[in-house]
């Protein structure tokens, strides 16, 4: 499924209502708990992100374990 901007302000709306119903175009998806609303909002802004080409940067982090001088 292709997803909008729209579908993603419906999720960002139901997570800041507490409304575990969302509609997305012409279907209804009721979600069990907030939790599964925050997945799915991550899974559409990955997805809307792909479509885009904007990908997730890489990130290193350096720990050094040594005493130090």
């Amino acid at each position: 499924m292709a997803y909008t901007r729209e579908d993603l302000e419906a999720v960002n709306k139901a997570i800041a209502s507490g409304v575990l119903k969302v509609r997305y175009g012409d279907k209804e998806v009721q979600y069990p708990s907030v939790n599964d609303l925050i997945r799915a909002k991550q899974h559409i802004v990955a997805e809307l992100n792909a479509e885009n080409g904007n990908r997730k940067p890489w990130v290193f982090r350096i720990r050094n374990k040594g005493k130090g001088v």
